[in-house]
């Protein structure tokens, strides 16, 4: 039994961290989420909580810098996993267009995000759905109920991952190689745009329905950063900025 309990608990570490309180609640004037990183609280952006995992052999650094685009979050890993989550709940059905700008020093060589031993990119936005114990079934809420008695909040039930690869497919959408609840999104892969400020747009409703065929969409979500090299034992270096949730673009009477 501490055998199985111990795997599930390794399979689900990748997606901790979802269950924060204290969030901000719904952006005025039916504008959606933003994030420029221009508040900061010590080093981190303000509403920004840290989450670590066992597992790592080291935390990642995070912080606000200035840079040729003003302020941008730095996350900077040696040999080392840990990442960002948004205290800001948002509505993925009011809210499902995702827009960011990010940036990254390079790839890391051996990445592979379809084995455990390899699973690391070194930018990654992830958008987290929380688990409701209401609505699931006897043995879901048991594995889901041992990870909270081990770390004093629930994973996330499901999350996308967009990821900045060092050679999958763009476009590509893979599950974890540690838990199918969670789907890799390639939005950039390869070194060729190193050191460049790329811009990326997705529709979360539309990336979670190719994810999860059947699902539906839930209506709570946050948003987490994580830069990660502890399988690989490399060094990665990403910026984040300009990060922005909105509603679909309404449609002109008559058309």
């Amino acid at each position: 039994m501490r055998r199985c309990v111990s795997r599930l608990l390794l399979v689900l570490l990748p997606l901790a961290g979802a269950a924060l309180t204290g969030a901000a609640g719904p952006a005025p004037d039916g504008a959606g989420p933003a994030e420029d990183f221009d508040r900061v609280e010590g080093d981190l952006p303000a509403g920004w909580q840290p989450i670590t995992f066992s597992k790592a052999r080291g935390t990642t650094a995070y912080a606000v810098v200035e840079t040729e685009r003003g302020p941008a979050l730095r996350g900077h890993a040696v040999r080392a996993a840990s990442g960002l989550v948004w205290e800001r709940p948002f509505d993925p059905h009011a809210f499902p267009l995702l827009a960011w700008r990010w940036k990254v020093a390079g790839v890391l060589p051996g990445g592979d995000i379809t084995r455990k031993s390899a699973d690391d990119v070194p930018a990654r936005l992830l958008v987290m759905f929380p688990f409701r114990p209401e609505e699931a079934g006897a043995w879901e809420r048991t594995k889901f109920e041992v990870y909270r008695v081990a770390h004093g909040r629930y994973p996330p039930a499901r999350a996308l991952s967009y990821v900045w690869a060092n050679k999958a497919e763009v476009g590509r959408v893979a599950t974890s190689a540690f838990t199918d609840r969670s789907r890799l999104v390639v939005v950039e892969s390869g070194a060729a745009h190193a050191g460049q400020w790329r811009r990326a747009e997705r529709n979360i409703a539309e990336d979670f329905r190719r994810a999860f065929p059947g699902e539906p969409l839930p209506h709570e979500a946050r948003l987490g950063i994580l830069v990660d090299s502890d399988d690989t034992e490399g060094e990665a270096t990403a910026w984040f900025d300009e990060i922005r949730l909105s509603p679909l673009p309404q449609r002109a009477a008559g058309g």
